[in-house]
């Protein structure tokens, strides 16, 4: 991986691509054309890429980020599983090509890690590295929340992701672990108080995604594991409002509209005129925080074998320096950190794995740091 870096023309402050890249361009473009038209689509295209670039680049290392089963996001099922097929489609393409390739077929590692972000993501190699202090653990709780570093009435949010992506998560229902069992939890529930030092009153709730994977990989060693979406205190309570009043719903309704075709009236789904409202008011952009917080509890590895409670702490900011957002490095800073793993083979298993499983916590957590992710560590 060193060798590679050195080897990279943007280390030596160059824009130029080397003559073999620019000639791949060439004749990348000389085959689909420049106007996008004859060319397969999303993940479709990433994997005709991929293929093509394995084929006359002969990379050592290749890294695919399907993103077509992301369109959940947009608030229909049929995008996800269709995106879920065209990736899993991708995949099969990519086995094939290396099966076919004498350079590539009998030393070749595929590895597939899913939720390399913040929460799910960073959070859940965190509860791992939190968890490997105890002999037992009781309980994980986990708390996320981006922030605007100047929030305004009436919802005291800014928009960091999409809005569609943001009603899911208010939306759908939460995976927990509760008395041993991985069962569901309305979102938007379960509202509690936390403080952070030097911020103003604060509150958490339930919400759907955070967990991931991590019910499923602590079940039957852990009674209690939840995760929860941090916000200004208020929040909650005005955006479930607007909720139970059916703005989030996307069944189709009849509005009334003066100088309407034939009937005088249209059919539309409450939550795409709610998105758009909400992508129209709220704020985005601005310089943001975000905070994070995993609480452990249970039997820590020390000689007093006394039940204790580990918490975690971290604050992040905007950085002034690279105008990089506090989303933005917590996101992409554990992406990197992992896919650099990958590439150098320090990566726990293989296959398509939960990055909890594939990946070193211990390892993650120094990357972190190095990145100026600090992690506060207090036993309560």
């Amino acid at each position: 991986l060193a060798k590679w870096r050195k080897a990279d023309a943007r280390a030596a402050g160059k824009d130029e691509m080397p003559p073999k890249m620019e000639e791949f361009w060439a004749n990348w473009r000389g085959h689909y054309g420049d106007s996008g038209f004859v060319n397969e689509r999303g993940d479709r295209l990433l994997t005709q890429l991929t293929i093509r670039a394995m084929k006359e680049l002969k990379p050592k290392m290749v890294m695919v980020n399907y993103t077509d089963c992301d369109y959940v996001h947009w608030g229909y099922m049929d995008h996800y599983t269709r995106g879920i097929a065209i990736m899993d489609e991708g995949l099969r393409q990519l086995v094939t090509a290396v099966e076919a390739d004498e350079a590539y077929r009998d030393n070749t590692i595929f590895a597939v890690i899913p939720d390399c972000g913040l929460a799910p993501g960073m959070v859940s190699v965190l509860a791992m590295h939190g968890a490997a202090r105890f002999d037992s653990v009781e309980e994980i709780h986990i708390r996320v929340g981006g922030l605007p570093q100047d929030p305004q009435p009436p919802l005291n949010y800014q928009l960091v992701f999409s809005v569609e992506g943001l009603i899911n998560e208010y939306l759908e229902v939460a995976r927990v672990i509760r008395d041993g069992k991985i069962t569901e939890v309305d979102s938007m529930t379960e509202i509690e108080s936390l403080s952070f030092d030097g911020f103003p009153p604060l509150e958490a709730f339930q919400t759907s995604g955070g967990t991931s994977t991590l019910p499923d990989t602590f079940l039957g060693n852990i009674r209690e594991l939840d995760y929860k979406t941090i916000r200004y205190a208020g929040h909650c309570e005005k955006f479930k409002t607007m909720m139970d009043l059916g703005l989030c719903s996307s069944e189709e309704i009849e509005v009334s509209v003066p100088g309407a075709v034939a009937t005088g009236a249209i059919k539309v789904a409450p939550r795409k005129v709610f998105g758009e409202l909400l992508q129209q008011h709220l704020p985005a952009d601005g310089p943001d925080y975000v905070l994070v917080r995993l609480e452990f509890s249970g039997t820590p590895k020390t000689e007093d074998q006394k039940p204790k409670t580990l918490r975690y702490d971290i604050v992040d900011k905007q950085d002034e320096a690279t105008g990089m957002s506090a989303m933005m490095r917590t996101t992409a800073f554990p992406a990197s950190i992992i896919a650099q793993m990958m590439a150098s083979g320090d990566v726990i298993s293989r296959g398509a794995t939960p990055q909890e499983k594939a990946i070193d916590p211990t390892r993650f957590v120094a990357e972190l740091e190095r990145r100026n992710i600090q992690i506060a560590q207090a036993w309560l």
